[in-house]
């Protein structure tokens, strides 16, 4: 969980600072907030990959002894760790939708996401004994989908309220 904090942090500024920004009708101003809060996001969500990657039996041995729960999970922390960049992409800009008044999309992307993992997993397990280091590892596929998904659909929706602020029409309010 610690592992997604920056993330999440940084979905729930650009969904404030994206709000005021629309709100005061100043789309450039939210596509900034949206990129300089993705920019951190991934700073501190790349380092946090690595330190799990690179310390991942290191930080295990903080919670139990047990060589064989370090090997199962040596491997999952570090399917984790690569995917993390991608839940930058996935958290900041489903919060970036949330402050254009978009909260539909997000939880689609997130739905989609989370049941494909899930779904995948399962097959992986049931049907090829895959491991936890699997299981975990289907993030690797899935959360790059959400993250595109969101970030195309910010920008098309930005685009969209640029163009209706210009022409005078109100900002969107929230789904």
């Amino acid at each position: 969980s610690i592992a997604f904090l920056p993330g999440f942090g940084f979905a729930t500024a650009a969904t404030a600072l994206v709000g005021q920004s629309i709100g005061a009708r100043d789309p450039e101003a939210a596509r900034l907030a949206s990129r300089i809060s993705a920019r951190w996001s991934l700073i501190w969500m790349t380092t946090g990959g690595l330190v799990y990657f690179l310390f991942s039996r290191d930080i295990l041995r903080i919670f139990t002894d047990e060589p064989s729960v370090i090997d199962y999970g040596d491997g999952a922390l570090k399917a984790l760790a690569i995917s993390l960049p991608f839940w930058t992409f996935w958290t900041v800009y489903g919060g970036s939708l949330r402050g254009l008044g978009d909260s539909r999309t997000p939880m689609v992307a997130s739905t989609i996401s989370m049941w494909l993992a899930v779904s995948l997993a399962w097959v992986a397990v049931n049907w090829f004994d895959g491991s936890l280091t699997t299981v975990w590892s289907t993030f690797l596929v899935t959360s790059p989908i959400a993250a595109v998904i969101n970030t195309l659909a910010f920008r098309q929706r930005l685009r969209e309220t640029s163009d209706d602020l210009r022409v005078g029409l109100p900002p969107p309010t929230p789904a």
